[in-house]
């Protein structure tokens, strides 16, 4: 005994059926393709981004060497490069020089396939640098014999601030003086030239002093908006040596382009401090860091 299938009595509905099965497998077979393709998609950007960035390496190493070795004046951007291997351009490069003082900004960028396509992929690193490292900003032990036209002094009445050669110096043969004459107390300032240190970010005052009974003794600085203490020595008893201090400066964007220093002794009648070997530098540990932007 024969049953009629179902397929001949429905022969519509197994189409449908057939179809939709074919329309399943249709679109699973697009997914997958579709991963396929943006797996490779995602491949190749990695790849992209990793070839532009060695092109960024390489613009920052070009901008470093013509800024160290071949123009140390120079600022801006450099003329686009094509890299080539094996005859094949890989990417293109370029490298921006900012100089301000010593401290050099260097902006190295790669760029795939090239900085004027529609749609490159492109990679910047930074890197700063001083050159060279320390930078001395001041080297003063008074061996011109005098104080010439870069320091000026603000003295009480009765103090002065003289160059002299008949006292034993730290170094050479001269040295920096502060006296007081007459009876009481008063002060004698000596102030360095102005600087422009806004380039900076740290920089250490360095100089020798010793005294004579003096009340005390102080280093200030001037960044713009008053007269802050660095250091002061009030012990007020005689030495006989000197004493080389190192003062560190934190620089912070507060800070004016017109920065001074100022060397001051406190004394009584017939009291006196010294002063030698005043050295402005940037910090002698070297720095040299790069950064991903």
């Amino acid at each position: 005994m024969k049953f009629p299938s179902f397929q001949n009595k429905h022969p519509g509905v197994v189409s449908v059926y057939v179809l939709l099965l074919l329309l399943l497998l249709l679109m699973i077979g697009l997914g997958l393709f579709t991963v396929q393709l943006g797996s490779l998609s995602d491949a190749q950007n990695a790849e992209d981004l990793a070839q532009a960035r060695l092109l960024a390496q390489t613009a920052l190493q070009e901008g470093r060497y013509y800024s160290t070795r071949i123009n140390s004046s120079w600022s801006g951007t450099s003329a686009e490069q094509t890299m080539n291997v094996g005859g094949v351009n890989v990417g293109s490069y370029d490298y921006t020089v900012a100089k301000c003082s010593n401290i050099y900004d260097i902006t190295g960028n790669g760029y795939i396939p090239s900085k004027t396509a529609s749609r490159k992929i492109s990679q910047a690193l930074t890197l700063r640098y001083r050159n060279p490292n320390p930078y001395t900003i001041l080297n003063d032990g008074f061996e011109s014999g005098g104080f010439g036209a870069t320091w000026t002094q603000d003295n009480d009445g009765g103090t002065s601030w003289s160059v002299i050669s008949s006292d034993a110096p730290n170094n050479g043969t001269y040295h920096a003086k502060a006296t007081k004459a007459g009876n009481g107390t008063a002060t004698a300032r000596l102030i360095s030239p102005t600087y422009d240190l806004s380039c900076y970010d740290q920089v250490v005052v360095r100089f020798s002093y010793k005294r004579d009974d003096g009340s005390s003794f102080t280093l200030s600085m001037n960044n713009g908006s008053g007269w802050t203490s660095l250091y002061s020595d009030s012990s007020n008893k005689w030495e006989g040596a000197y004493t080389r201090p190192s003062v560190r400066v934190t620089i912070t964007s507060g800070f004016s382009s017109t920065v001074q220093f100022r060397f001051e002794g406190r004394m009584g009648k017939n009291d006196e401090w010294y002063l030698d070997d005043v050295l402005i530098s940037t910090p002698y540990a070297l720095y040299d860091s790069t950064v991903d932007t």
